[in-house]
């Protein structure tokens, strides 16, 4: 009756947690860091800044452009 843990006559019966103890981990892990986020963001009093008015002026940026890089390049695309 060798690699029978459990003494008697049926097969051992093991616990979840004893059978699989990396998936149990990882699965307790994963609700404790939920848990956790969950709790930090319950108890976190950040509040979100007003949206500020701001007003961008695109006539003044189109007119005030400077020293812009040029592209030169010969235009073959009408050729008898």
């Amino acid at each position: 009756m060798k690699g029978r843990s459990s003494g008697g006559v049926g097969p051992a019966i093991h616990a979840p947690w004893e059978v699989y103890p990396a998936k149990t981990l990882f699965a307790v892990s994963t609700a404790a860091l939920m848990v956790a986020f969950v709790a930090g963001w319950a108890v976190s009093d950040i509040q979100a800044r007003g949206a500020q008015e701001v007003q961008i002026d695109t006539f003044q940026m189109m007119t005030g452009a400077k020293q812009l890089p040029s592209e030169h390049f010969a235009d073959y695309s009408f050729v008898f």
